[in-house]
């Protein structure tokens, strides 16, 4: 409960990081700047330090790993709790790149968009839940994505 809290903070504090990168002022080096400065670590969070990155040329396997228990979690609950597990370890992936190589820029935009969209993701599956009887039937409750 308290980690998928965090999550949407960070989800909304983080948020303006892909406009942003719209912005022709604002350069790679501004966003890792601004990932390094979040005082969020991967304890926070309740997941581990990430071992593989997106500059990886095993990160496939990952993100295939984080498909198939995807494809598997049939629960609607825990695949929102899946989800935010995986948003999680998106942010501090991208935090990690930007903190080792912030020269990498295009890889950690990449990285900050793979995050976004599981942020996304999440926002709405937590909505369809709401809008569901499987929300009322939540016993531990999900907050708002607002």
């Amino acid at each position: 409960m308290r980690n998928l809290f965090l999550a949407l903070a960070v989800i909304g504090i983080l948020g303006a990081i892909p406009s942003a990168l719209a912005q022709e002022e604002t350069s790679a080096t501004a966003v890792s700047a601004a990932l390094e400065e979040e005082a969020i670590s991967a304890a926070d969070l309740g997941v581990a330090e990430p071992t593989v990155l997106p500059t990886s040329p095993f990160y496939f396997l990952k993100t295939f790993t984080r498909a198939v228990q995807n494809v598997f979690t049939f629960n609607p609950v825990k695949k929102a709790e899946l989800e935010l597990r995986i948003a999680d370890e998106k942010l501090i992936e991208a935090k990690k790149l930007a903190e080792a190589s912030p020269e990498h820029t295009a890889a950690l935009e990449r990285a900050i968009e793979n995050y976004q969209t599981s942020a996304d993701r999440l926002e709405s599956r937590i909505e369809r839940l709401r809008r569901t009887r499987t929300w009322t039937d939540c016993s531990n409750g999900l907050p708002s994505a607002r």
